[in-house]
């Protein structure tokens, strides 16, 4: 028998009422983001950066300027247009807006806003990116963990819509790094290691057992992939911030890895796994000659100290 799969066992799904997820649990303060986020804007020198009138920030019912996140949240601003706005050194020329009591204000707003923005970044962990789908129907872009653990039930677009009123796109997805996750359960913590994005391919190599016979190149390139996931996810495989060593040495890593399952397991044991109640593929991998950069890839290729995402996961 050459597969671990009873190691895995079922894939848990953890109840997570959708209101738990909050700053007493899940480090989200809005004024790390914001000095992270303007860092990042600073940074890239973007061509088309975040414009300051397009924030929409709003004072006090008593007029007063908001000087911490919290009492902008309470005030109906949106939490990225908080972040952002108190994190800059100068506020000056900035309009504000007038209270609006038609606006969500008070603790519900703030409560909203952070939940959401926990939202937000699981899903963009999940997918490697922010919510871009067409879709209309509340549901239909929505990864499966956000919709079924946490319980939204609108888009990606409405999601991004009630966090910013800018174009979200122009952030870069770093600032993912600044939330705590380790803080998370750790149920949770092992279900979106196996579903974050960049990191279901790597999953076989933790499972399966390979078959025997496999040349050396194979035999080492699959102790490299383990000795590159030792650590579990890391924000330098992580694709939106793939470090440069990572992406020098080893090329088009997902189509690497597909190439070097098929020539690593059965592929009984790989159809196991393809489809099914576990799913760790959502199809069969391809043998792709053009990607068999593999072959030539060395233990010292492999970066040291790499970033893990979750701690204790």
């Amino acid at each position: 028998m050459s597969t671990n799969l009873g190691k895995l066992g079922p894939i848990s799904q953890p109840q997570i009422p959708f209101g738990s997820l909050s700053v007493s649990e899940v480090n989200l303060e809005s004024s790390i983001l914001g000095d992270a986020i303007n860092q990042l804007l600073h940074d890239v020198r973007i061509s088309a950066p975040v414009i300051l009138d397009d924030l929409q920030v709003y004072k006090s019912p008593k007029g007063a300027v908001p000087t911490t996140v919290s009492q902008a949240l309470h005030n109906g601003t949106k939490f990225f247009d908080a972040a952002y706005y108190l994190s800059l050194s100068n506020v000056e020329g900035i309009k504000l807006l007038d209270y609006d009591n038609d606006n969500r204000c008070g603790e519900e707003n703030a409560v909203s806003q952070r939940k959401h923005a926990m939202i937000l970044a699981i899903w963009c962990l999940l997918r490697g990116s922010y919510p871009h789908g067409q879709a209309v129907q509340p549901g239909t872009d929505v990864p499966a963990f956000i919709q079924n653990i946490l319980g939204y039930r609108g888009t990606g677009t409405e999601l991004t819509e009630l966090l910013c009123s800018f174009d979200i796109m122009k952030i870069p997805l770093d600032w993912l790094k600044s939330v705590a996750w380790n803080r998370l359960p750790i149920e949770v913590r092992q279900r979106l290691s196996l579903g974050m994005a960049g990191f279901r391919l790597f999953t076989p190599f933790k499972i399966l057992t390979p078959r025997n016979n496999i040349s050396e190149q194979a035999k080492k390139a699959h102790d490299i992939v383990l000795a590159l996931i030792r650590s579990g996810p890391t924000w330098d495989l992580f694709p939106p911030t793939r470090s440069a060593v990572v992406a020098a040495r080893f090329g088009s890593l997902n189509k690497a890895l597909e190439s070097l399952m098929v020539n690593v397991f059965e592929d009984s044991d790989l159809a196991k796994i393809t489809g099914g109640d576990l799913k760790v593929l959502f199809r069969k991998p391809v043998d792709d000659l053009r990607f068999q950069g593999w072959m030539s890839w060395k233990e010292e290729d492999v970066p040291r100290d790499m970033v893990p995402v979750f701690i204790g996961n």
